[in-house]
């Protein structure tokens, strides 16, 4: 029979998973963190702001918070995630999902990125979008987690 106790220290000796990632198109390499609790739930109400122009910088943030160097500093500010939304695409989503397993999410992870592009550029944008990716889409047809502006709903 597991006791409280027993729980308690399992919980409580699990370390942060942690992966080295090369920068893409760069010769360089981050440390990609998975997300703390505290870190997951500021990401939240990040994506939750009322701000418009705030939700779309999500991505940015979740850079900021689960990027480190090899000392484990981070990589970033939060006065740069401007600076981090204005990189190219292609360097910034390797990231993104590199994080989002780490900290739990896989195919659902995908699902919501997908469920929010609908919602920005409508069913037949997401059509479009689909066809021309090479990318294996994640979508498996079974239920995911709500997206950040979902839930809030």
């Amino acid at each position: 029979m597991l006791k409280a106790k027993d729980i308690k220290d399992a919980i409580m000796k699990e370390d942060i998973r942690k992966e080295k990632h090369p920068v893409p198109g760069t010769d360089k390499e981050v440390w990609a963190h998975e997300l703390t609790s505290y870190q997951l739930e500021t990401w939240r109400e990040f994506c939750r702001s009322d701000d418009e122009n705030m939700r779309r910088l999500n991505a940015a943030k979740l850079l900021q918070l689960a990027l480190h160097d090899e000392s484990g500093g981070p990589v970033f500010s939060d006065k740069e995630i401007a600076i981090i939304a204005g990189r190219p695409a292609r360097m910034i989503e390797p990231l993104v999902r590199t994080i989002l397993r780490l900290s739990g999410y896989g195919a659902e992870g995908d699902m919501a990125i997908l469920k929010n592009l609908r919602k920005i550029l409508g069913a037949a944008g997401l059509s479009d979008l689909l066809e021309s990716s090479d990318a294996p889409s994640g979508i498996s047809g079974g239920d995911t987690q709500p997206t950040s502006s979902e839930s809030s709903t």
